[in-house]
Formats: C-alpha cells, structure tokens, sequence
C-alpha cells in the first residue's frame, strides 16, 4: 500500500464543474435545487476528515429520485474524472503511478467511493472521496469503512501509513521457493492504526494475492542476480540489491510487498545463494 496525494482544491467547485458538464437541463435544475444541502455536507465532510471523525457522517434522506440524480454526476470515464484520476496518480516527481494504491498489484481502472454512493449519493462526485483503485480491490471493498464507532478501512488520503514494518515473510527452501505473506506489529503501531492496516489486508486477502505474484518477482531478482554475479562478488550483489528494493520502498511504500520480498531473500543466506546458483 501506499499514500497518495488528494485533491486539495474546492470540492464543490469541482462537483459544480461536473453538473455543468451534464447536457440533461432538467437533471441540472433538479441538482441545482439541492445544491445548498450538498454544499453543506460537502463542507462537513471536509471538518469530519481534518477532527478524523468521518466514520460520524450520517446520510441525508434525499428521496429515490435525487439519489438517482447525484449518483448519475459520477462517470468514470468522463473526461473530467480521467483528469482528476491523472491528478490523484501523479507522484512528486511528475510521474503517473498506474499502480493501485490499495494493493500495488494491480493497475488502477476505476475509483472506489470511500463512503459509498450508495448510502452517501451526495458524495458521489466529491473529489476527495475519490479513491483511484483497481477492480479487484474495488470489488473486495465494496460498502466497508466503518463501524459507526471508528473507521475500520484505511483512507489512503488520510491515514498517514508509518515507516516501519509491518509486513514480513516467511521464506522456505525445497524444489523451489515458498512464500508467505503476514502482518504483524513488533514495531509498536499505534493500535488504532494497526488495525485499520490488518483489516485492509484481511478484507482485501492481500497477503494471498502477494503469494500469488511473488513467482514473478523471484524470476525476475534470479535474473538480476546472475546477471550481476559475472562481475561482482555476492556481498556487492546483495547490497545493490537491498539498495534498489530500499529505493523502491520511497516511491511504493515502506511495506511494498515486492521490496518486502527482495530484501528477504537477500537476507536469507540460503535462499540468497540459491537464486545465485
């Protein structure tokens, strides 16, 4: 997983830019209407995230009918959401990150409603409530993030993920090599946080989808590592190893799994010399 950077200008502004873009005049008059109520929640969604208090919203009773008009606002292939998506996914550097946040497996093909449209219509087309994800992660998802007492699913605008480990492996030697993914907190998370963090990864069956992909990686870091082996002894190799997973650790996330997984291979001398062999 990795943070992302939100949408930081006026939300309203940007839901009044996309009711303007809808050729339906009376779908426009209809929203227009209303527009002061979600106006107003827009606003309370914005004091709800900065007192981290958002699992306290609590749904307008629009009728059948204005639902149906708010969730009409979102089309994900809407011009003016590919531009936003592109906003939401370009790093600090300036490059577009395709990856989905949520599981960096997977390329991002849609946005997840982090308080779903279903239950908060108003919300629809808020930006910041937005979340670029792919379809899997999407899916899994689904109306989860919270309890009404505490959120239980990590809002990746928002909570600030730590930089220290939390995801681990283990790692076994026999015709191949296995793997298995797990979550643990020996690094003091802050309990709150961690839970969130162990949810998202139960909900989402993260550390299977891991194992199902770190085939991949092991062929590709065999690969590397040979092609290394022909002009610098092993402990060059392995510590240009770990620097480059350490590297990706900046741009991906500390606990990126596919930078998790090279370092532990590294780190195990048996493994580490039979990806040498």
């Amino acid at each position: 997983m990795r943070n992302i950077n939100r949408y930081t200008q006026n939300c309203f502004e940007f839901h009044s830019r996309v009711l303007s873009r809808k050729r339906d005049i009376n779908l426009k008059n209809r929203i227009n209407a209303i527009n002061h109520i979600i106006e107003g929640h827009f606003n309370e969604y914005d004091n709800n995230v900065i007192n981290a208090n958002l699992h306290l919203l609590r749904p307008y009773l629009f009728s059948d009918e204005q639902k149906t008009d708010l969730q009409s606002l979102y089309d994900y292939n809407a011009k003016i959401f590919r531009e936003l998506k592109q906003q939401l996914s370009t790093m600090d550097d300036g490059t577009i990150q395709p990856l989905c946040p949520y599981c960096t497996v997977n390329n991002s093909n849609t946005f997840d409603h982090f308080v779903p449209q279903e239950e908060f219509a108003e919300f629809s087309d808020n930006p910041i409530n937005l979340i670029p994800c792919c379809s899997y992660c999407n899916g899994k998802k689904l109306n989860q993030w919270r309890n009404y007492t505490f959120g239980t699913w990590l809002n990746l605008y928002f909570d600030i993920l730590p930089n220290v480990e939390y995801l681990f492996t283990n790692l076994s030697l026999q015709d191949s090599i296995n793997v298995e993914f797990y979550i643990d907190n020996p690094n003091n998370i802050h309990p709150s946080l961690f839970l969130k963090i162990q949810n998202h990864y139960q909900k989402l069956d993260l550390c299977r989808l891991f194992k199902e992909n770190s085939y991949n990686v092991i062929s590709e870091l065999q690969i590397s590592l040979k092609n290394f082996s022909s002009s610098l002894n092993s402990e060059k190799i392995k510590n240009i190893t770990i620097q480059n997973a350490q590297d990706e650790r900046n741009r991906f996330g500390y606990n990126y799994w596919k930078s998790v997984l090279k370092i532990a291979c590294c780190e195990n001398i048996q493994i580490f010399n039979f990806l040498l062999s």
